[in-house]
């Protein structure tokens, strides 16, 4: 039986290039013992998070970070600040770093697609916000097992519909966090190993967002569509 730390890192690795050159090699500054769940890359990636749930020990951590291949945290000892400011948020619920706020301002304190483009307002200290962008998601155990991710979204925006969860139906707070981030994002992320071309993945952007405010019976603001 694996046994659970107090944070469980959940990657899926469709492509171990892109894993070895980003994320793996920030895991050796995460700054506190984890435990690494690598999903099955065959299936959606909902799908492959909820299967973490068959870990029955999983109860024993505290806080799910799902996160994508491509992304690199540039902070020192990043894990141990993420669950200290987690620990700290008050009525915490879910914490990104690429993030909107329910009137559409962008926030965040990294890097996207390029190191010296900036994701949105830089921040230094937790701020309360509408959705975070799937790339980097903290999500509390206990919430996770109560429910896991809705599987009509594929890919994208299921992150974004559990934040949505978490507000709506919990009352609990999403949080961007102040943790430096490059998250390569577009085509190096991998979209085109599942849309035939970029067109088609843009159109498969909307229709999901669209799909997720109707869920919602509101406009949502996110980090791909920019609440178009």
């Amino acid at each position: 039986m694996v046994k659970m730390e107090k944070l469980v890192a959940v990657v899926s690795i469709t492509d171990m290039e892109i894993y070895k050159k980003h994320l793996e090699k920030t895991l050796l500054k995460i700054g506190l013992k984890y435990t690494l769940i690598k999903t099955n890359p065959n299936i959606s990636i909902t799908e492959s998070y909820n299967s973490i749930v068959e870990y029955k020990n999983l109860k024993e951590s505290k806080y799910i970070l799902f996160v994508h291949q491509d992304v690199e945290f540039l902070d020192e000892n990043w894990g141990q600040k993420i669950m200290e400011l987690c620990d700290k948020a008050v009525d915490f619920g879910y914490g990104g770093t690429e993030c909107y706020t329910h009137n559409g301002v962008a926030f965040g304190c990294g890097y996207a697609w390029e190191r010296n483009r900036r994701w949105g307002n830089e921040i230094s200290q937790p701020i309360i916000v509408e959705t975070c962008d799937g790339g980097i998601g903290v999500i509390p155990t206990r919430l996770f097992l109560e429910r896991q991710f809705d599987e009509q979204f594929k890919w994208y925006p299921v992150m974004e519909d559990y934040a949505c969860w978490v507000q709506f139906i919990k009352k609990l707070k999403v949080y961007c966090l102040p943790i430096v981030t490059y998250h390569v994002g577009g085509s190096r992320h991998g979209w085109n190993m599942k849309f035939k071309n970029r067109d088609d993945y843009v159109k498969s952007l909307k229709r999901d967002y669209h799909r997720l405010c109707q869920k919602w019976n509101r406009k949502i603001y996110t980090t791909s569509c920019h609440g178009e």
